[in-house]
């Protein structure tokens, strides 16, 4: 029973990481975006500044019915957060001529002109809530907390809001007093008249010689209004000297202009940044994922199942036309001596390299092979399948196997000859006379076949007979896994090279 090869859908932790890597410019576009629009939302540098004034007689914010207890703190702060209030304090840092500076140079009215004044005044107000806090520090202090753009704006104001607050309070005192004991006489002369009225009522109702059961009911309204008119006498002798107490306030503590910016928590360019990182991995993981490329070496080793595993020892350079340089590839020992051996000991003497990507050109490991191969009488020649001829590469002559078969050009590439096939060449009827040729008695014997990835499939079909050493050329984050699907139904390769990504 054939058993499932599950290779193909096994992502390790390796192989999602290389994959991550390999799509990091994901990743930086993410962060790079969340970090814009962080600092799109990110609010400018605030600076605060702290006053303190205390009141010396609390007991004198009394509400206007006597036995109410108090509540100075929670009046203060209403009257320091309210809009009359606030429209003294523009009066006064008006008059200093820091109110434009207040509200960031806008809605400045000049002299006379009363709609632009209202427009500022209506600023000034918008500002004054948004910025202002009024709290209780202790049991007779009040803090104003001012939190502004301006440091030096942020001081003045604070400064400005207890200044007047200390000069109000005690007037907004007084006028407290005097509402209540306008409101204490009013009650008593009221219950007076109505003891009064009871007590003439009563006599009256005597002198007339009213019924027993009319003058029980006059007798007990008048002890009624009377015990009324005392409660309200007593309460006013108990009360009327707290009541006329005239608050003091004084500043404890003035504001200074703020040094440094008041911390506003972690920035919004760094959690966008973060959650842009978050995302960005997501997006690429599940890209690196989808593309069908495999990007670690461990799983390209794991998934190519070849015996010779070979990497490439430093990177390749582009192909060029001229005679120097041709030591440009190498592989890395042990790989590169196991190759040797693999295909020396083979009893077929045809190398077939081909291509995991199109993007992966065979010819560089094809020529390194060739050179490795070649001895003083014989050199092991290298012929190209779907690899396009390099543009300026001198022609080389034909050897004397490959004259008699048409289509075939030399040319020289990388200090070595390859042989391109042109459009006269019949792959059909030639190639076998080619392989023929090629692989007759002589040293070395050996012909190295390098092909496309797009040709791999039709060059192993037509060497399957020759028993070829098979070597795969596979990158890291090129190199699909269809394509190897591909390359292992046609034929098993026998050594895997592994380029550098």
């Amino acid at each position: 029973m054939a058993t499932k090869d599950d290779s193909q859908d096994e992502i390790d932790l390796p192989e999602m990481l290389c994959g991550l890597r390999s799509h990091l410019w994901i990743v930086l576009v993410c962060v790079l975006c969340g970090a814009a629009f962080g600092k799109m939302l990110e609010r400018p540098a605030v600076f605060e500044a702290r006053a303190v004034f205390v009141i010396s007689e609390p007991r004198a914010f009394l509400s206007k019915t006597p036995d109410a207890q108090p509540q100075f703190d929670d009046q203060v702060i209403e009257l320091l957060l309210g809009s009359r209030f606030a429209g003294g304090v523009f009066e006064d840092v008006s008059a200093s001529g820091s109110a434009d500076v207040l509200t960031s140079g806008e809605g400045g009215a000049s002299a006379g002109d009363g709609q632009a004044e209202t427009v500022a005044l209506s600023r000034f107000i918008d500002m004054y809530r948004a910025s202002v806090s009024v709290s209780r520090a202790t049991s007779k202090a009040i803090e104003v907390v001012v939190r502004h753009p301006d440091p030096s704006a942020a001081a003045k104001l604070a400064n400005a809001i207890v200044e007047r607050a200390v000069s109000v309070i005690p007037q907004d005192g007084s006028g407290r007093a005097n509402a209540w004991m306008q409101e204490a006489t009013r009650t008593i002369g009221e219950a007076g008249i109505r003891r009064d009225e009871a007590s003439r009522a009563l006599t009256a109702a005597l002198k007339a010689g009213e019924a027993e059961g009319i003058i029980r009911d006059l007798q007990m309204e008048l002890a009624m209004a009377r015990a009324g008119y005392d409660l309200l006498m007593e309460a006013f002798k108990a009360k009327a000297s707290m009541a006329v107490a005239v608050p003091e306030a004084n500043i404890i503590e003035a504001a200074r202009v703020p040094t440094a910016p008041r911390s506003q928590g972690i920035s919004p360019p760094i959690v966008f940044g973060a959650a842009g990182m978050v995302a960005g991995g997501l997006i690429a993981g599940l890209w690196a994922i989808l593309s069908g490329r495999i990007h670690s070496r461990t799983t390209m080793t794991r998934f190519v199942r070849a015996p010779i595993n070979a990497v490439q020892s430093g990177r390749p350079r582009f192909l060029r036309t001229t005679a120097s340089g041709g030591g440009a590839f190498s592989i890395a020992e042990p790989g590169a001596t196991e190759i040797l051996v693999a295909l020396r000991s083979r009893g077929s003497r045809v190398a077939v390299i081909v291509a995991g990507d199109e993007a992966i050109s065979p010819l560089p490991s094809a020529l390194w092979l060739s050179r490795r191969l070649s001895d003083d009488r014989r050199t092991v020649p290298v012929i190209a399948f779907g690899v396009s001829q390099p543009i300026g590469a001198p022609e080389a002559p034909l050897a004397k196997e490959t004259s008699a078969v048409k289509g075939l050009v030399a040319r020289k590439v990388e200090a070595g000859d390859v042989l391109f096939p042109s459009e006269p060449f019949d792959f059909s009827l030639h190639f076998s006379d080619l392989l023929a040729s090629l692989t007759q008695d002589g040293a070395g014997g050996h012909v190295i076949l390098a092909c496309s990835a797009a040709w791999s499939t039709t060059v192993l079909r037509a060497t399957v007979q020759n028993d070829p050493l098979v070597i795969a050329i596979t990158k890291p984050g090129m190199t699909g896994r269809e394509r190897l699907d591909a390359l292992r139904r046609a034929a098993p390769p026998d050594v895997n090279i592994m380029l550098a990504s």
